[in-house]
């Protein structure tokens, strides 16, 4: 990635973490993690789904089909030649490196092929259901969390939960700070003895 393109999402970040503040910072970057980690368990149970679906994994497989082309696809027969075939796809390296190391006979049983063409399609097909996957469920959850979100903001709004909410809030703050102080007096205390 381009140096600039990291100092640019670095500062983008930043402006908006300072227009935001820390709090809602903080509430936004566990909502990204509780998504992440709510996507990486159910997003193989989506991709299954995708999967099964016939009419999606024949229109993506025709996608593909239309749109992935080798030159001399045919004529490679030998091993050295299909891995050449693949090295001068244009496609990029880490999709060439995949291709090329599981170029081979048990992955073409288990793809259900027998020529390189329909490996490499096959290939891109799971990785398209996969990263398709992986899209849907994240935006879900996404929203899901946002929605959850909203709803308890709006519930903490009544006033006996209100009550309850601003308590829950003080004692919370609390807690952090007593963690926040017995962990730098354990750091301090360490670097301290760490010294001598």
């Amino acid at each position: 990635m381009n140096i600039l393109y990291i100092c640019v999402l670095v500062s983008v970040c930043m402006f908006v973490s300072y227009r935001r503040g820390l709090v809602r910072t903080l509430i936004s970057l566990f909502s990204a993690v509780l998504a992440i980690f709510f996507t990486d368990k159910l997003a193989p149970l989506v991709s299954k789904a995708l999967s099964s679906n016939e009419n999606i994994r024949g229109g993506i497989y025709s996608f593909l089909q239309a749109n992935i082309k080798f030159p001399d696809i045919e004529s490679a027969v030998s091993l050295s030649a299909q891995t050449r075939v693949i090295e001068n796809s244009g496609l990029p390296d880490f999709i060439t490196k995949v291709l090329i190391r599981h170029n081979n006979p048990e992955v073409y049983k288990i793809l259900r092929v027998t020529a390189l063409e329909d490996y490499i399609l096959n290939m891109a097909l799971n990785a398209a259901l996969n990263a398709l996957a992986v899209i849907i469920t994240f935006a879900a959850v996404s929203v899901a969390i946002f929605i959850a979100g909203h709803a308890l903001r709006i519930i903490s709004k009544i006033p006996v939960i209100r009550v309850f909410d601003k308590i829950g809030g003080m004692i919370l703050g609390g807690v952090c700070a007593a963690l926040f102080i017995w962990f730098f007096n354990n750091i301090f205390i360490f670097s301290v003895f760490n010294h001598f």
